[in-house]
């Protein structure tokens, strides 16, 4: 949106691309319970900022009999409102991500990463 107002209702979302040949699995019991590290994004935000529900998953393949996230756009999302007193110029939204990505004959060490995004609220100039 061009700007946040309090109480209205919004969607921050992160995009994560596998490498082809490349997947993560998805966060379900078939891969938990076999020990794959699943790929999980927690989104954080500053104070006044509310989450509205769960995250939105995206849509899983399977890689035989596993459900994985693979290809270029898989999106993870997550509903929120803002209070008047959070409205400022900018509000910086992190998301922690948990991950293990792997091809057919491998996987590679799981790994987490911060990443952070600012949302520039032009009401308040």
């Amino acid at each position: 949106p061009e700007r946040i107002a309090s109480d209205q209702e919004f969607e921050v979302e992160l995009i994560i691309s596998f490498g082809k040949g490349w997947h993560g699995y998805a966060d379900e019991k078939t891969n938990t319970a076999l020990g794959f590290i699943p790929t999980t994004v927690e989104f954080q935000f500053p104070k006044g900022m509310e989450k509205i529900g769960n995250i939105t998953l995206p849509q899983y393949s399977y890689s035989g009999p596993y459900p994985v996230y693979e290809g270029k756009d898989v999106r993870f999302k997550q509903k929120f409102t803002c209070t008047p007193k959070a409205l400022k110029k900018e509000l910086l939204v992190k998301a922690l991500i948990q991950y293990q990505v792997c091809n057919e004959n491998m996987c590679m060490p799981p790994e987490e990463q911060t990443v952070q995004g600012i949302i520039n609220n032009h009401q308040n100039k």
